[in-house]
């Protein structure tokens, strides 16, 4: 856990830790936001798909209702919108995965590599868009 001295938002909180995170020489950075809280099992399951990614997320879904999502999901480049898990699911099925998506400070693993290639949040967002130049 790393304190800050002064409220800096989402933003400069992300920026923080990731930058003190990547400076102690982690492989991987799991981003969540104080009011996530992740299944038992999420990070040996996020693991899992690691070899092949330099992030992972998993899907948010409500805490009061599990079939509905947290936040609706838009396919890049594409019409496609979900907002049940079932919904979800079922493209998955098809599909195994979403690729080229990322909602990033809701679960998501993150290599250092990654970090490397794109740098850190922007800090200066404080609260609103700060996942923007992450995309």
């Amino acid at each position: 856990m790393l304190s800050l001295l002064e409220n800096q938002g989402g933003a400069g909180g992300f920026h923080a830790g990731i930058k003190y995170a990547y400076e102690q020489g982690y492989d991987y950075i799991w981003l969540m936001d104080d009011d996530g809280y992740p299944e038992i099992n999420c990070l040996k399951e996020l693991s899992s798909y690691l070899s092949n990614n330099s992030y992972i997320g998993p899907v948010v879904v409500d805490s009061k209702t599990k079939e509905k999502l947290s936040f609706s999901i838009r396919l890049p480049n594409s019409l496609a919108v979900f907002d049940t898990y079932d919904s979800l699911i079922n493209f998955e099925k098809n599909n195994k995965t979403i690729q080229k998506l990322i909602l990033p400070f809701n679960g998501t693993l993150i290599s250092r590599e990654l970090i490397s290639k794109i740098g850190l949040p922007f800090k200066d967002y404080f609260i609103w868009g700060d996942e923007k130049n992450i995309h």
